[in-house]
């Protein structure tokens, strides 16, 4: 294999950066706590961003012309961020969304992507040799590189309908939700924004071309360490949750009384009046920084003041709030489901098991007494 330094550098460089987000995805995938449906598409979206760097970097640094099986290799399925984007965005918006039938709609173009780039893909050299000579595969690809940031751009835009259709406002952790899925959408314009802009500039620039090459690879490089920061935050929800916008409960420091009696009172606002248990991402972690006290100090307080483990005494309160919805009758207008997880439960098993815990009784059956 014959590269230059500068490509040695390059490929040394993109190839950490790259190796970080593919490890990123299967830890993704592996979580087994919080919204599975959320994690496993922010980890497809990190996984396929990955793999489309990959092959630019192979293109760029000229493997194809060294190792001929190389060519049109089965990685760029950019095609499918648009829709993994808009479905992430709505599994953390709607936690009790469901794909349907009609939701694979969305999924046919990308689809046929893919289709294509596996046939060519693991076919031999020399068939690889005659689409490129016909024309098909210059015409395939140019079409997929005006596709994508029109994709991107209609989905980004779905995505943009959905954060304003949500509600933000009682709830301060919504907030910081919203203020961070925000930022993803910037991070999309920005993507958008450079394959539109190389899109229409390469082609008019021939002689430039292998420059621009490398400043489009650095740019989109530099853009999936940054998205796969923002996945990573994802993993420590702690990261997302904070700023001065999320629970005003920094005045409750001075109130007087024993330690007891200021947890009491700070409980009652997190829990009682900003109902922060709503918030499907909590864990001790987000609350030592609304308390000021740390993990193992709120765990042994719960225990102490309320005789219950964090988990117990967080799922009592999601409880609660099924219970007083039922009695208000929101299970007119809303699924039993979508009930639950407005109270901050992530997955329907530990919603039935918890209720039947507190109650003696299935959702259902408590359900049939209205």
């Amino acid at each position: 294999m014959n590269i230059s330094l500068l490509d040695f550098l390059l490929a040394l460089i993109a190839s950490s950066i790259i190796i970080f987000g593919l490890i990123l995805a299967i830890v993704l995938f592996l979580k087994k706590s919080g919204n599975r449906t959320s994690f496993i598409l922010l980890g497809l979206l990190v996984l396929v961003a990955s793999l489309v760097l990959i092959d630019d970097l192979i293109l760029l640094i000229g493997l194809p012309g060294q190792f001929n099986q190389l060519y049109y290799l089965p990685l760029d399925f950019g095609l499918m961020m648009g829709p993994l984007q808009f479905f992430y965005f709505k599994s953390k918006l709607r936690p009790a969304y469901r794909f349907k039938g009609n939701d694979v709609i969305h999924f046919l173009i990308p689809s046929v992507q893919i289709a294509v780039l596996l046939y060519v893909g693991f076919s031999s050299v020399s068939f690889k040799y005659s689409v490129w000579q016909n024309g098909f595969m210059d015409t395939f690809l140019l079409v997929v590189s005006i596709l994508f940031p029109i994709l991107c751009s209609l989905y980004g835009f779905k995505s943009f309908l959905l954060l304003r259709k949500d509600i933000i406002g009682k709830k301060g952790w919504k907030n910081q939700l919203h203020t961070w899925l925000t930022r993803f959408l910037y991070v999309l314009g920005v993507l958008i924004l450079v394959q539109t802009l190389f899109l229409i500039v390469k082609p008019l620039v021939i002689s430039a071309q292998e420059v621009l090459s490398y400043l489009q690879f650095t740019l989109l490089l530099l853009l999936l360490l940054w998205f796969s920061i923002k996945a990573w935050q994802q993993y420590f929800p702690q990261l997302i949750y904070v700023g001065p916008n999320l629970n005003k409960t920094n005045t409750l420091q001075y109130i007087a009384g024993t330690e007891e009696d200021i947890f009491k009172k700070k409980t009652e606002a997190l829990f009682g009046q900003q109902q922060i248990f709503t918030n499907p991402d909590l864990n001790l972690d987000i609350l030592k920084k609304e308390y000021g006290l740390s993990r193992r100090k709120i765990s042994e307080m719960i225990k102490t003041i309320y005789g219950k483990s964090f988990v117990e005494f967080v799922n009592g309160y999601r409880v609660n709030y099924v219970m007083t919805a039922l009695k208000n009758g929101e299970h007119k207008s809303l699924t039993l489901l979508a009930i639950a997880f407005d109270a901050g439960f992530s997955s329907k098993s530990t919603f039935y098991r918890t209720f039947k815990q507190k109650t003696n009784l299935t959702p259902s059956e408590y359900l049939s007494n209205f």
